[in-house]
């Protein structure tokens, strides 16, 4: 089964590629020792998944009542 047509495994690529991306930013800013710049960009991305969105948006996660 082909799953690269799906919206969800899309979703969570996207999601990958952007961690990826400020992890190895913020590493690179810490070897610069910038340690200012690379508590920023931790907190702006902490930011970005946990207050902007519902957690259903980013994690595709649906609380149901049991």
């Amino acid at each position: 089964m082909d799953f690269t047509d799906c919206p969800k495994i899309k979703r969570i690529q996207q999601i990958t590629r952007l961690t990826d991306w400020c992890i190895h930013r913020v590493s690179n800013l810490s070897l610069d020792e910038n340690n200012q710049g690379a508590q920023a960009l931790t907190d702006e991305f902490y930011e970005l998944l946990t207050e902007q969105h519902q957690a259903s948006q980013v994690l595709w996660m649906k609380i149901e009542k049991l």
